[in-house]
């Protein structure tokens, strides 16, 4: 059976009343989604996480997109408190449709950073993540993905030098892009 463990978070601002918890699978995971949303936390609450095994690694983010604390998941403890940093970084986020599968991905307040890269994850899928090629315009990157339906849904995980990340769920209906997961919805 898959582990459980219960988390906690402290250190969250007064001002953000709900965190999302997302597991990217570590390499000791036996299969299945890379990246998983395992839900929706409160400062005052806890929240369950199944399947969360040891090596696998938490990114917690607030409904702005800003990350506050990642941490790789000790093995076999079931309970987690995890204090909550300071962020320092929130791209600004769009997401365009250009036809009816092909999706354009525009960032802005990421000028002057290196290592910067998107990866595009599947949603419930094993599949590695695809990295999606960036080109840069006036202060603006960009990068266009092909969904392979025109019902999709998955994550976009951006990553830059300096431990700057995060992670951007969407869904494709009809072609047309929404952010829908509960408590995230980028700038």
């Amino acid at each position: 059976a898959p582990p459980v463990r219960t988390l906690a978070v402290v250190g969250a601002p007064s001002t953000v009343g709900e965190l999302q918890v997302y597991q990217f699978a570590g390499p000791g995971h036996p299969g299945g989604p890379l990246l998983v949303s395992q839900g929706v936390i409160t400062p005052a609450n806890t929240l369950r996480l199944l399947g969360v095994y040891g090596g696998d690694r938490l990114l917690v983010v607030d409904p702005e997109g800003v990350v506050y604390t990642q941490v790789v998941v000790p093995p076999p403890s079931t309970e987690m408190t995890l204090t909550l940093i300071q962020p320092g970084w929130s791209p600004s986020l769009l997401l365009t449709p250009t036809a009816s599968q092909q999706v354009t991905v525009s960032l802005a307040g990421v000028s002057g950073l290196t290592g910067l890269s998107v990866s595009l994850y599947e949603r419930g899928s094993a599949s590695p993540p695809q990295s999606l090629p960036l080109s840069t315009n006036g202060g603006i990157s960009q990068t266009v993905f092909n969904a392979p339906l025109p019902d999709f849904a998955g994550f976009l995980y951006l990553h830059a030098d300096g431990g700057r990340e995060t992670v951007v769920p969407f869904a494709l209906s009809a072609g047309a892009p929404s952010v829908h997961d509960t408590a995230h919805s980028p700038r």
